[in-house]
C-alpha cells in the first residue's frame, strides 16, 4: 500500500485571477486583439488609452498617445469636428455613431465609423469616453457603386419608360386611324347598301316616267285627230295618269325613307353626337342599308325589342358596335357556302333599371375555344386576305367600354352543349357617361 505521504501531491486548483492572467490583463489582450480602433479619453477629450491597432493607425505607441488630445495627430478642423462629436456624445449620455474621415499614418485618407458612449465609474459618473472606429471605406465604396448602379438603372428605366410611352403614343395614334378606317369602311358598305335599295324605287320611277311620257304622247295625238276625243281615250289616259302618280308617290317616299335613313346613319357613324333613342330606332335605320347583304346571305334577323326602352347615350357608336357584330357573322358564321338552311341571327333586350342586356346570337358556324380566347385582339381574324381585318371585334369592345361606358363578353350559356354559333352579351347603361369619366 502507498501511504499518504507517498502519494503524489495533487496541485490545488486556483481560487483567483491575480497572477499572470488577471481580469485586466484578459481584457487588455482582448482589446488589443481587435481590428477596430478603440480609445479612451477624459470629459476634456484627452487620450487616456487605446489598443494596438490604434496606435498602428496614427503611427505612435500608446505612451505616446495619452495626455494628448487630437490637435497633436490631426489637422484643427479635423480636431474640432472630433471633438465636437465627443461633447455631443457627453452631454446626450448615451451611445452616438459619427461618420469620419481621418488621414492615416501612412498618408491614406480612411472613412472610419465611430461609436462613442459614455465611460462611468463604479457610482456611475461619468469619466470621459470609450470609441471604436471601424474602416468603412470598403462598405462606402460599394454604397457609392451600388448608388451608381441605381442611378443608371433609374436612367435606364426612365428611358425605356419615354420609348415605350412614345410607343404607346405611336400605337394609340395608329389604332385611332385604323378605327377611322374600319368606319369609313363600314360606311362604304353601308352607302353600297343604299344605292342597291334606291334601285328599285328609283328604277321604278324611270320606268312610270317613261310609260307616262308614251302615254301623253299618244293622248296628244288623240287630240289632233279628225274624230275628236273619245271619252273612252280620256277615261284611259287618266286611269294610267293616277296609277302612274301613285307609283311615282310611293317610290318617292320610299327612296325619301332610304335616303334619310342612311343620312341619319351617316351623321351618327361619323359622329359621337349624344341624343334620346330607342333601340328599335336604332335597328331600323342600321337594318334598311343590311338588306341586301342580308338577302344574299340568306339570313333573318328576328327582333325582341321593346319599343319604349330609351337611351340616353351615343347612338352612332352603338350602330357601329351592332353593324360590326352583323358584319362578323356574315363574314364567319355564314360563309360556308354549301349551306342551304336559312341563317338567323336574333336580338333579345331587357330592362334592367339603369341598364339594358343585349344578347346577340347566331347560328352560324360558331367559333373554338381558341379564337374565342382571342375573338376580341386586334388584328386576329380566320379570314385573313378574305375579307377581315381583325379589327371588328377590337372595335366593338373598344367601344362598348370607351364610349358607351358598358361591358360587352361571349354568352357561356349558349357555347354549352352541342348549340351553335356564336352570342354575345352587351350590358349598356340607359344613361351614358360624359365621354371624359369613361374609364378607357
Amino acid at each position: 500500500m502507498i501511504s499518504d505521504q507517498d502519494a503524489p501531491q495533487r496541485e490545488q486548483p486556483r481560487t483567483d485571477v491575480d497572477g499572470d492572467f488577471r481580469q485586466s490583463d484578459l481584457l487588455r489582450a482582448l482589446i488589443d486583439s481587435l481590428p477596430d480602433l478603440v480609445f479612451f479619453k477624459d470629459t476634456r477629450s484627452v487620450y487616456l488609452g487605446c489598443n494596438k491597432a490604434f496606435e498602428r493607425f496614427f503611427g505612435h505607441p500608446e505612451h505616446d498617445i495619452v495626455g494628448k488630445t487630437d490637435f497633436d495627430f490631426v489637422a484643427p478642423e479635423q480636431a474640432r469636428e472630433f471633438q465636437a462629436n465627443d461633447a455631443a456624445m457627453l452631454a446626450l449620455e448615451s451611445g452616438r455613431i459619427n461618420e469620419e474621415s481621418v488621414l492615416a499614418a501612412d498618408g491614406q485618407l480612411l472613412h472610419l465609423e465611430t461609436l462613442k458612449t459614455p465611460l462611468r465609474d463604479a457610482s456611475g459618473t461619468i469619466r470621459g469616453l470609450i470609441g471604436v472606429a471601424r474602416d468603412i471605406g470598403e462598405r462606402r465604396h460599394f454604397r457609392a457603386e451600388l448608388e451608381a448602379m441605381n442611378a443608371d438603372l433609374e436612367r435606364r428605366v426612365a428611358e425605356r419608360t419615354a420609348e415605350l410611352l412614345a410607343a404607346n403614343d405611336q400605337l394609340s395614334q395608329a389604332m385611332g386611324q385604323l378605327v377611322e378606317a374600319e368606319k369609313l369602311a363600314a360606311l362604304g358598305s353601308l352607302v353600297a347598301g343604299v344605292a342597291h335599295e334606291l334601285n328599285t324605287p328609283l328604277g321604278n320611277a324611270r320606268v312610270v316616267a317613261t310609260t307616262l311620257q308614251s302615254r301623253v304622247a299618244a293622248f296628244e295625238a288623240s287630240l289632233a285627230e279628225p274624230s275628236g276625243l273619245k271619252r273612252s281615250t280620256l277615261q284611259a289616259f287618266l286611269r294610267d295618269a293616277r296609277d302612274a302618280a301613285d307609283l311615282l308617290a310611293r317610290s318617292h317616299e320610299r327612296a325619301s325613307l332610304l335616303i334619310s335613313q342612311f343620312k341619319s346613319v351617316a351623321i351618327d357613324q361619323t359622329s359621337e353626337r349624344r341624343r334620346s333613342f330607342t333601340l328599335s330606332e336604332i335597328f331600323e335605320e342600321l337594318l334598311a342599308p343590311f338588306r341586301p347583304q342580308l338577302r344574299a346571305a340568306n339570313v333573318t334577323i328576328r327582333l325582341n325589342l321593346e319599343s319604349e326602352m330609351t337611351l340616353d347615350s351615343y347612338p352612332g357608336p352603338l350602330e357601329q358596335v351592332f353593324a360590326n357584330l352583323i358584319q362578323n357573322s356574315l363574314l364567319h358564321a355564314y360563309s360556308d357556302p354549301a349551306r342551304t338552311e336559312t341563317g338567323t341571327i336574333c336580338v333579345d333586350a331587357c330592362d334592367l333599371g339603369e341598364f339594358v342586356e343585349v344578347r346577340f346570337a347566331d347560328d352560324g358556324s360558331g367559333m373554338t375555344d381558341t379564337v374565342a380566347a382571342h375573338a376580341f385582339e386586334p388584328f386576329y381574324t380566320t379570314k385573313l386576305g378574305a375579307g377581315g381585318s381583325g379589327l371588328g371585334l377590337a372595335i366593338v369592345r373598344n367601344i362598348v367600354r370607351g364610349v358607351l361606358g358598358g361591358e360587352i363578353a361571349f354568352d357561356g350559356k349558349h357555347r354549352t352543349g352541342n348549340s351553335r354559333g356564336t352570342a354575345f352579351l352587351l350590358r349598356l347603361p340607359k344613361v351614358a357617361q360624359r365621354r371624359d369619366e369613361v374609364t378607357q
